[in-house]
């Protein structure tokens, strides 16, 4: 990939990237429900719930070149183009060699702005068309990549709105608590929701 400044790396979305990004969930939504921090043993227990997420993503999900930061906002309809040049993108500078499910979830999963029941049916159904995917598969990586993800952006939220008094985040966060609940009732996810349940209830998050 060119830049200004010459060629840039497209790294890999390792395992310490992922584990990083989740770990601001419980990181930041402590401080913003109004503690300091959880226990260590609380952490470690979440540490080793994401760990089996990523593990996962790692071992087995389909390797794809990810945007990270794949949304409403940062997507423009350039009409008088033609084909694919008629989606002008923005905020681009954090691309990897990440996960096919992971700018899918971005897409679905947006904070901004509401996505129709029948706008995310036509998408899933548009992609397995195109690309032959087996759609169970699809929505199997779409629930775990999508918890590491939805975490991911409630932890930042949480740092945007506690560290930073950035309040204007809260608007998005009922919406991005919604996606995480739908999300986790996902079978293969139901260790991750009793740990949520038990340590960041989602209504507390909801009226933060």
């Amino acid at each position: 990939m060119n830049s200004p400044v010459g060629p840039w790396p497209i790294l890999d979305f390792d395992r310490l990237a992922l584990e990083v990004n989740a770990d601001l969930f419980v990181d930041w939504v402590p401080v913003l429900l109004g503690a300091q921090k959880y226990s260590d043993k609380v952490q470690d227990q979440f540490h080793d719930l994401r760990s089996t997420l990523i593990g996962e993503v790692t071992g087995s999900h389909v390797r794809a070149f990810t945007l990270r930061d794949f949304h409403a906002e940062n997507i423009l309809w350039l009409g008088d183009r033609t084909g694919h040049a008629r989606l002008g993108l923005l905020d681009f500078q954090d691309a990897v060699h990440g996960y096919r499910a992971w700018d899918f979830s971005m897409l679905l999963h947006d904070a901004r702005r509401d996505v129709s029941p029948a706008a995310h049916e036509a998408a899933l159904a548009a992609y397995c068309a195109a690309t032959g995917t087996d759609r169970a598969t699809l929505e199997h990586e779409l629930a775990v990549q999508g918890a590491l993800n939805t975490l991911r952006i409630i932890g930042i939220f949480s740092r945007l709105i506690a560290r930073d008094g950035k309040t204007k985040y809260r608007a998005f966060m009922p919406r991005e608590v919604g996606h995480l609940r739908r999300i986790l009732k996902n079978d293969s996810l139901a260790p991750m929701r009793g740990w949520i349940e038990a340590h960041a209830p989602l209504e507390a998050l909801e009226a933060a």
